[in-house]
């Protein structure tokens, strides 16, 4: 029936198949964890019946009516649809009021489907001109819809910077559907709806790094700054970024002004909690905003234009910024003497990423300067020769293909990664790469399962290839939505006010008001954790369960250690003072051990950030 993500391959009605990967009697036409073109499914109307089975819509219209994009469906044979929705937003509004959500809209899916008949809810977001609503089906808090409707806004603000807005509220006529789609841009905002689900750097508002030694982090984000200062003129002549990025992680971010993100670098003992989403840019992690981040990512890894051509220069607008202007990005993969081709079959960030051999980095060189192209070029074959000279690329495409896992400059694991649902390569293999004395072993002698590290203030989250129990697309994804559903619930009870409103209900790009939270916490000594799951008592082996689908929208204070006990998991989180910590254990697993594993896990992690998170 209909769902979240798309129907594997020959489905055409949404149903979900029973089996977690593809038959391997046919050959692979697309990935069953990837965004595919055909998952638009634009062949179907708002009178379609599998349609109106889909658990997650989502649309961007105009307060005219006019459809502007659409997870599902032909945006023209929903103009009927969007402009009610316009007209019933424009009601509400009327009286001076702003729709947010609206709940049990219908039973959704039919009583006789496996997934139950849990009914839609309709989640909507206001930016001037522009309505983004959400009708889902998938239990997903309000404040989790709006965030993803947030993004899906400032990827809009990256290919058209404001002047959409602007064109919008001069005449309602302006067809910016045509300008947004002409350039074969869906699959920029098809890879980001669905990483919602599967990356959950979109949710925690963070990116991933590839674990690194320290040294290799430290000569990549060399090589970035010389290509900056040197190749590019630094600042005074309009360079901006540097960032080396693979198909699913990102090995270096570099900033050509050595100022930017000081405050960041400072030791997480004095750290204070981690701001909220709507905190300053500056106390990111080289003076990036992890949004921006993201969305040049995103616009990088699913682009075929960029795959095809060895090099590619095109405008692009970093929203958190300036959402009014747009810089340059400069891209190119690099290794090899060919260029990247893009085969038949392949997806936007999929294997037409690092489909060639030594083809696992790209570098994006960021200027403010129209004419930056001839520079950013000689840069890149600086940087590239400079990495082929200390073999860095070798060793990136080694750990990115995984043919070897390396965190320490002296500590070799080589491993042969086993392609388990939606891998991963080059993340943390809890059997590998996790002692034992840290939760870390098989899954016949460790409960630990899966965790999910955040450190807010770098803008930056870790978490582990997925290995078994949770090697199938369900089990994966209901852990998923368990981690993002206690995220936003731990964050209400820790952020100044209704984090749900000041975080997504304000234009960040607008008003460009920044909020920030302090901590409660003294510094911690000892095992991390310690002090938390002490001060609650939670050292017992009580086997007392908490109902995993309890509205988690129901404010507490000063909650800042979440236990749960479901037929799939017992999932821990902590928040700290400038740390986030989610770990998943076997259902079976008493309280007791449960939270000696995230103490010692916790440990292990902080101890080894240095070469786990991109800090130089």
């Amino acid at each position: 029936m209909g769902r979240d993500g798309a129907a594997p391959m020959g489905a055409s009605d949404g149903r979900e198949s029973d089996s977690s990967h593809p038959s391997t009697s046919e050959p692979l036409q697309k990935h069953p964890w990837r965004w595919h073109p055909s998952r638009s499914r634009p062949d179907e109307s708002d009178s379609h019946p599998s349609w109106l089975r889909r658990r997650r819509h989502l649309l961007i219209l105009s307060d005219a009516g006019k459809p502007l994009w659409s997870r599902y469906g032909d945006e023209g044979a929903l103009a009927g649809f969007t402009a009610a929705l316009s007209a019933i937003v424009s009601f509400v509004g009327d009286d001076g009021d702003a729709l947010r959500s609206v709940g049990s809209l219908g039973r959704g899916r039919t009583a006789g489907d496996k997934a139950g008949g849990r009914p839609h809810e309709m989640t909507v977001l206001r930016r001037g001109p522009i309505i983004l609503v959400a009708v889902t089906s998938t239990g997903e808090s309000p404040a989790a819809l709006r965030r993803q409707l947030h993004l899906l806004h400032a990827q809009l603000l990256a290919l058209l910077t404001r002047a959409v807005e602007r064109a919008l509220e001069k005449s309602s006529k302006f067809d910016a559907r045509e300008r947004l789609l002409g350039g074969g841009t869906e699959s920029l905002f098809g890879t980001l709806a669905h990483s919602f689900t599967w990356d959950p750097g979109t949710w925690t508002r963070a990116w991933l790094p590839l674990p690194l030694p320290t040294s290799w982090r430290e000569m990549c984000t060399n090589a970035l700054r010389d290509a900056l200062v040197r190749g590019m003129g630094g600042v005074g002549e309009g360079a901006l970024i540097g960032a080396l990025i693979t198909a699913r992680h990102v090995v270096a971010v570099a900033n050509a002004d050595p100022k930017a993100g000081r405050r960041s670098s400072s030791s997480s003992s004095s750290s204070s909690r981690a701001t909220t989403p709507a905190s300053s840019s500056s106390g990111y992690y080289a003076g990036i905003d992890p949004d921006d981040v993201l969305l040049l990512c995103n616009t990088v890894r699913s682009s075929a234009s960029f795959r095809r051509n060895p090099e590619s220069f095109a405008p692009v607008c970093l929203p958190n910024r300036d959402a009014n202007r747009f810089v340059y990005a400069y891209v190119s993969y690099l290794g090899g003497s060919t260029s990247v081709g893009e085969r038949d079959g392949d997806e936007p960030g999929g294997p037409g990423f690092d489909s060639q051999a030594g083809k696992h980095v790209c570098l994006v060189l960021v200027s403010t300067r129209q004419d930056a192209f001839p520079a950013a070029a000689e840069a890149r074959g600086k940087v590239e020769e400079r990495m082929l000279r200390e073999g860095l690329l070798d060793r990136i495409s080694a750990r990115v293909g995984g043919k070897e896992t390396q965190l320490s400059d002296n500590h070799v694991r080589h491993r042969t990664s086993e392609q388990i649902g939606d891998a991963i390569p080059g993340s943390l293999l809890i059997n590998r790469d996790i002692p034992e004395a840290a939760g870390g072993g098989d899954v016949a002698s460790t409960p630990l399962l899966h965790f999910l590290y955040i450190r807010p203030l770098l803008g930056q989250y870790l978490t582990p290839d997925w290995s078994p129990p949770l090697s199938g697309r369900r089990e994966q994804k209901r852990l998923l939505r368990a981690y993002q559903r206690v995220f936003h619930s731990m964050r209400r009870c820790h952020v100044s006010g209704d984090a749900s409103v000041k975080d997504w209900d304000e234009d960040p790009f607008r008003t460009r008001e920044r909020n920030k939270s302090s901590s409660g916490d003294g510094a911690e000594t000892g095992s991390p954790l310690a002090a938390f799951f002490g001060g609650l008592r939670l050292s017992g082996s009580s086997s007392d369960k908490v109902d995993a689908d309890v509205d988690t929208d129901v404010a507490a204070t000063e909650r800042r250690v979440h236990y749960e006990v479901s037929d799939d998991h017992v999932l821990l989180g902590c928040v700290g003072s400038d740390f986030e910590l989610y770990v998943a254990l076997d259902p079976l697993t008493q309280r007791g051990a449960a939270v000696a594993v995230c103490n010692r896990l916790c440990t292990w992690l902080r101890a080894e950030e240095a070469g786990l998170f991109a800090t130089c």
